[in-house]
């Protein structure tokens, strides 16, 4: 979520908030509670913070199931030997597409 800052245009008070941006205006709505003015403005966001998980892959994301499928569908009966190649390259292991490069 972002950190606003604002400040009061009466007595310069400023602080900040960490609020979703869906309510980023609320605190304009509210007085100052330093002055108790109502002249709050909104300043530039700071920071927003994220998270991704660097680590997320297919197999991870399906609680090893995408592994198992891939493996069965390398032995299925009548699979050629180039498709079981690419199947293997779409695999959680190797990160890589399926299909030619």
């Amino acid at each position: 979520m972002p950190i606003y800052e604002y400040y009061c245009t009466e007595c310069g008070h400023a602080f900040t908030e960490i609020l979703p941006m869906a309510r980023y205006d609320e605190p304009c709505a509210e007085p100052c509670s330093a002055c108790l003015m109502e002249s709050v403005k909104r300043g530039v966001p700071s920071s927003i913070q994220t998270g991704v998980d660097a680590t997320l892959n297919a197999d991870k994301a399906t609680g090893g199931q995408w592994g198992e499928l891939m493996n069965r569908m390398q032995i299925a009966p009548g699979i050629r030997k180039k498709d079981s190649d690419h199947l293997q390259n779409a695999s959680a292991k190797t990160g890589k597409r399926m299909g030619p490069m």
